[in-house]
């Protein structure tokens, strides 16, 4: 039974790590074409792994260099309490991660199970609190208090995108000044392009099965612990 735990639970926990990489991490879903095209543009869909992050940034990175550009990552474009919430969010998956490597750690060289479930449950109760976190921070996305094109454009220092939006933005109210009519059918053919309507942002897969590995992990365990005590 020693021998099992030992082999099993290093193997179980040790699939978080891809899980993270290349499982969906977040999820999407805009009705605005500005803010498809941003996110087509750089690889990104519905469903986000954090491989795909790493390769948008990668990108936006090679392209700053080449126009001889130099990023703003002071984020001062969102509010502050979403900024805590997002902080919260990734102090919470770097606890995670931390939960997962002392597992993969412990659980072969310590002979007391109890500090191994401690730390699993412990890393199960982060993914639970990263989730919270994130989702307080998706609301000012989904509400529009945040605009992702303000950020893009707060980053990288290209206009372009927030130019074109502004403007369209500035001809549909232009025209519904002077027609409700016209304005309204320009609306419905151009409404989609003046605004960055988030209709859902969230964790996605790879974050259920954070917590689906974490408390397979302690269950199983507790169970070794438990089998070991009745022996």
């Amino acid at each position: 039974m020693k021998i099992l735990y030992k082999i099993v639970t290093p193997i179980l926990t040790v699939l978080i790590f891809p899980v993270i990489l290349f499982m969906p991490f977040f999820r999407l879903i805009t009705a605005s074409d500005t803010v498809n095209q941003l996110l087509t543009k750089y690889g990104i869909g519905e469903q986000i792994t954090l491989l795909d992050l790493y390769h948008a940034v990668s990108n936006i990175k090679t392209k700053a260099a080449a126009d001889g550009q130099t990023l703003n990552l002071s984020l001062d474009v969102i509010p502050q309490q979403t900024r805590g919430y997002l902080i919260a969010f990734l102090v919470f998956f770097a606890l995670a991660v931390l939960c997962a490597l002392l597992v993969i750690i412990l659980s072969p060289i310590l002979k007391k199970k109890l500090p191994v479930a401690g730390v699993s449950l412990f890393g199960l109760l982060s993914t639970f609190l990263m989730n919270v976190f994130f989702n307080k921070a998706a609301h000012g996305f989904i509400s529009g208090e945040i605009n992702i094109i303000d950020i893009y454009t707060s980053i990288t220092g290209d206009t372009s995108v927030s130019t074109l939006t502004g403007l369209v933005g500035n001809i549909l109210g232009a025209v519904s000044g002077e027609s409700s009519q016209l304005g309204g059918i320009l609306n419905s053919l151009l409404g989609e392009y003046t605004g960055v309507d988030i209709r859902i942002l969230e964790l996605s897969s790879a974050q259920t099965f954070m917590l689906l590995i974490f408390g397979a992990v302690t269950v199983f365990t507790v169970v070794m612990k438990l089998a070991q005590t009745d022996n």
